[in-house]
């Protein structure tokens, strides 16, 4: 007579937290701070990129890994 005998060799899943995109802004949320950049700015012509980079860079300095709220 043959037993069989079953082996759990499942991996245990445990979450884990990747804070590089937790704080890592997206286009969205960079484009709408931007515009509002853009805006405050009485909506000149040209240098999008202006108010894209300083949107970038507030949104990322905003809240970091280990800051004080």
């Amino acid at each position: 007579m043959k037993t069989n005998v079953f082996v759990d060799n499942t991996a245990t899943v445990k979450p884990t937290m990747i804070v590089a995109d937790q704080f890592s802004p997206n286009g969205d949320t960079i484009a709408v701070v931007a515009y509002r950049f853009w805006t405050e700015r009485d909506r000149p012509i040209g240098s999008p990129e202006e108010d894209w980079l300083r949107a970038e860079c507030e949104i990322k300095h905003r809240r970091t890994p280990g800051s004080v709220v």
